[in-house]
C-alpha cells in the first residue's frame, strides 16, 4: 500500500471540490484516503496501522478506530494483530509452502523432516516463519493476504505453480523440485549420482537384470507427465550399458500398498526372466515390495535384492532391513535455510540462479548381497523386452 503525505481534515469533513474523484474511487472500492477521512487521521497513519507498523506513536483509541472504520467500509478484512515492538516489526517473514500431490502420500514424513530442519534454522537466523497450509490455491490466497519477504516451496511443484509463486516478486527457493530451467534457485537430492551408485553396486554383485519402482504422476490441470528423475537417470544409465529392459520398469504411487501391488505384478509377468534386483524410489515402496517378495516365496537378497531411496526409519523396521540411499534431511533443511538467508540478504553468491545438489550415502543392510556373500553369476537379458505400459495403482 502506498502512503500519501497529505492529511485529511481532522474533523472528517469532505472537501466539496473532491466529491467527484471520491465517488469514482468508492465505485472501485474504498481507498486509504477514504478510510483516513472517515477515521479523521492521515493516510500515512492508516497505512502504517493496517500493516501493523508500531514504529510511529498511535494511541490505542486511534488504532481501534482505524481498524473499525476499515472493517466497516470493507477496505480489507483485517484482524487486529498483537502489538509488536519496533524490533519485532523489523523481523523479516519467510513463508514455507508445502505441496505434495496425492501420488506422493508416502512422502509426507520425508518432507516433514526437511521442513522442520528448515524452519528451525530460519528461526535461529532471526526470521519469523509462517507456515502456509491448504491446497495450492488456498496457499496463494494466504500469501496475498499475508505477504512475506521470501518464500520457501517444499515438495513437488509444476512449472505453472512456480511461475505463480514468482509473481510475488520476492526471493523464492524451491526445495526438492528442480526449478533451475526456470532460473529459480533450488535444492534437490542428487538423483543422478544416487541412481548410478545403486546400479553400480548391483552390477558389481553380478546382478545385471535390474528393475525399477518409481512414480507415475500426471498433473491433471497441465496434462504434463511428471518427469521422475529416477526413471530418467535409470533409463540413461542402463541404456548406455545395453541393460535397459522397458518391461522391468513399474510405476505407481509412493505408498507401501503401491509397492506391494507393483512387485506382485512384476513377479507374475516375469516368472522366467525375473529381475535380480530392484531400485525403489522411496522407502515406502520398498517396504511393500519386500512383503510381496516374502509372500511369493522369493528369497531376499539371494534371488531378488532391493535398494530404496530416502533412508527413513521405516527401512530398518522390516526384515531383512532395507539397504538405502540415505539422504540427510536435517542437513538438507539447514543448508536450504542458509541459502534462503543469502537470498534475503542479497548475497552476491546466490544472485544468479543456483542449484544445490545433496548427495546420498549407500547404507548396505540385509536386502542386498553384501561382501560376505559371493557375487552372483550374471544372467542374460530377456530375448525380447516386454512392452512398457503405464500402470495405474
Amino acid at each position: 500500500m502506498t502512503s500519501h503525505p497529505s492529511a485529511a481534515p481532522s474533523d472528517g469533513t469532505a472537501d466539496p471540490g473532491a466529491a467527484t474523484p471520491d465517488s469514482k474511487r468508492r465505485a472501485k472500492g474504498p481507498t486509504i484516503r477514504d478510510v483516513a477521512k472517515a477515521a479523521g487521521v492521515s493516510p500515512a497513519a492508516v497505512s502504517r496501522v493496517l500493516n501493523n507498523d508500531d514504529s510511529m506513536s498511535v494511541s490505542d483509541e486511534t488504532r481501534e478506530r482505524i481498524f473499525a472504520v476499515a472493517s466497516e467500509m470493507g477496505y480489507r478484512k483485517t484482524r487486529r494483530s498483537p502489538r509488536r515492538t519496533k524490533r519485532e516489526s523489523q523481523v523479516k517473514t519467510i513463508a514455507v509452502v508445502q505441496k505434495l500431490p496425492p501420488f506422493f502420500k508416502g512422502e509426507e514424513m520425508f518432507a516433514y523432516y526437511i521442513r522442520v530442519a528448515l524452519e528451525n534454522k530460519l528461526e535461529k537466523l532471526g526470521y519469523n516463519v509462517a507456515r502456509i497450509n491448504g491446497n495450492f490455491g488456498e496457499e496463494v490466497g494466504q500469501l496475498i493476504d499475508h505477504p512475506a519477504d521470501a518464500i520457501a516451496a517444499v515438495g513437488v511443484f509444476t512449472p505453472k505453480e512456480i511461475a505463480s509463486l514468482r509473481q510475488f516478486r520476492c526471493p523464492l527457493l524451491s526445495i526438492y523440485t528442480n526449478t533451475s530451467a526456470q532460473r529459480c534457485n533450488c535444492v534437490t537430492p542428487d538423483f543422478e549420482t544416487s541412481v548410478s551408485t545403486a546400479l553400480d553396486y548391483f552390477i558389481s554383485r553380478g546382478q545385471t537384470r535390474i528393475g525399477l519402482l518409481c512414480t507415475d504422476l500426471q498433473f491433471s490441470k497441465q496434462n504434463v507427465l511428471y518427469d521422475d528423475p529416477f526413471l530418467r537417470f535409470f533409463r540413461y544409465y542402463m541404456s548406455q550399458r545395453g541393460l535397459f529392459v522397458p518391461g522391468y520398469v513399474y510405476r505407481g504411487a509412493i505408498t507401501a500398498d503401491s509397492g506391494y501391488k507393483l512387485m506382485r505384478r512384476a513377479m507374475i509377468e516375469h516368472k522366467d526372466d525375473r529381475p535380480q534386483a530392484f531400485l525403489c524410489c522411496a522407502d515406502a515402496m520398498g517396504v511393500g515390495a519386500l512383503q510381496a517378495l516374502h509372500e511369493t516365496g522369493i528369497n531376499v537378497p539371494h534371488e531378488v535384492s532391493l535398494i530404496t531411496f530416502q533412508g527413513t526409519s521405516v527401512a530398518q523396521q522390516v526384515y531383512p532391513e532395507l539397504s538405502t540411499l540415505t539422504l540427510n534431511t536435517n542437513a538438507m533443511g539447514q543448508a536450504s535455510a542458509m541459502l534462503m538467508h543469502g537470498m534475503v540478504t542479497a548475497n552476491e553468491s546466490v544472485n544468479a540462479p543456483c542449484h544445490l545438489l545433496f548427495g546420498t550415502t549407500l547404507e548396505l543392510r540385509g536386502s542386498t548381497i553384501n561382501d560376505a556373500m559371493p557375487p552372483m553369476a550374471a544372467q542374460p537379458l530377456p530375448t525380447a523386452a516386454k512392452r512398457y505400459e503405464r500402470i495405474a495403482v
